[in-house]
């Protein structure tokens, strides 16, 4: 959970949002306007209450969908009728479609050497972009759902 976590804040942060860790183990993103609470029902299962200036409402998705609805939710996009298309993003997937393993392998060897740069690696549909330990990856069209990975966890 606590990788979980720093994932979330990282992302957060870089996305110009505020994270709020609360104290039943939730999450709490928000900006000025808007906010939207992640709570834990399982393991696997989240709670998921947005709030934006006249709407509110709340729905329940699997956590590893959360990267996905702070993506949306931070580019405005609407979250009423949230239904994700597939499973979120892999690093393979990004890999497999961008013809990407040598920027990837690259990137691991400056992670581990410690001389990794914030910045995107590039892609034509799917997008990577480095960010402080992070490796965002996500769909330019939307129809994938965004994923976020610890940079040091890739082989």
């Amino acid at each position: 959970m606590n990788q979980f976590k720093k994932r979330v804040r990282i992302y957060v942060e870089k996305l110009g949002f505020e994270v709020v860790y609360l104290y039943n183990g939730g999450l709490c993103v928000r900006n000025k306007n808007s906010s939207i609470v992640f709570t834990p029902l399982s393991k696997a299962v989240m709670s998921c209450q947005v709030a934006r200036q006249q709407e509110e409402f709340q729905f329940q998705i699997d956590k590893t969908f959360v990267f996905d609805i702070i993506d949306r939710f931070a580019r405005g996009r609407s979250l009423s009728k949230y239904s994700p298309k597939g499973k979120p993003l892999t690093l393979q997937e990004y890999i497999d479609e961008e013809g990407s393993a040598f920027e990837i392998r690259m990137l691991h060897d400056q992670v581990k050497n410690g001389t990794a740069e914030n910045g995107e690696l590039g892609g034509n549909h799917y997008i990577a972009e480095y960010h402080q330990g992070i490796l965002i990856i996500y769909d330019d069209l939307m129809n994938a759902p965004t994923n976020v990975i610890c940079a040091s966890d890739m082989k």
